[in-house]
């Protein structure tokens, strides 16, 4: 881990899709991934969704495939022991079993089910505008 890295943060799959395939401020917060600014924790569960759904956008075979290898290289991959039963929508759950296992400081997502939470443990979950204006303190 390099020491520009200021922050582990969980990303759920909307943001992340929104990012690539819109940008706008979604977009933001994967380069400051890619720029290291972040550390992006993922579960095999989050990086399937996202990439099923890459898929379904005819994101295109070697982006997906380049995506893919940088969950293996970037991220913090990590194997929840602890599972989750608190989202209404419990597909949100792996996000905060993520954010548990790997004790991440934010869960940044677009959905509200997970953001009337606010924290959940020690993470805050948080808007991709919220969590951008980190950078900016």
């Amino acid at each position: 881990m390099t020491s520009l890295i200021k922050f582990k943060a969980v990303v759920d799959t909307n943001v992340f899709i929104s990012g690539l395939i819109f940008d706008g401020l979604p977009l933001k917060v994967i380069e400051a991934i890619q720029n290291k600014k972040v550390l992006l924790v993922t579960s095999a569960e989050i990086e399937l969704e996202i990439l099923l759904k890459l898929a379904k956008f005819n994101y295109g075979q070697e982006n997906i495939v380049d995506l893919k290898q940088q969950f293996e290289k970037g991220a913090l991959r990590v194997v929840p022991k602890s599972k989750v039963d608190i989202c209404r929508d419990l597909k949100d759950n792996k996000f905060l079993e993520a954010a548990l296992e790997s004790r991440a400081d934010f869960l940044v997502s677009g959905d509200k089910d997970l953001l009337t939470l606010k924290t959940f443990h020690k993470t805050q979950i948080i808007t991709p505008k919220e969590f951008l204006s980190k950078f900016n303190k």
